[in-house]
């Protein structure tokens, strides 16, 4: 009986593992996504910095 019982855990695991591991890298790949973005936002001249400041700041929410 505990036998059925460890590998019913070892199933959980099994399956919940790899929706584990997308998350964490769709998190990670999200958040460098944005640090890129920052990057190539500061190399913009002051004007076209102006004119995306109005268009970036609603992608922060997505």
């Amino acid at each position: 009986m505990i036998i059925f019982l460890y590998l019913i855990a070892a199933a959980a695991v099994l399956i919940f593992v790899p929706f584990l591991v997308i998350a964490y890298a769709r998190v990670r790949i999200e958040y460098e996504m944005f640090s890129t973005l920052d990057a190539m936002y500061d190399k913009l001249p002051p004007y076209a910095q102006e004119l995306l400041g109005h268009i970036r700041t609603p992608l922060r929410h997505l």
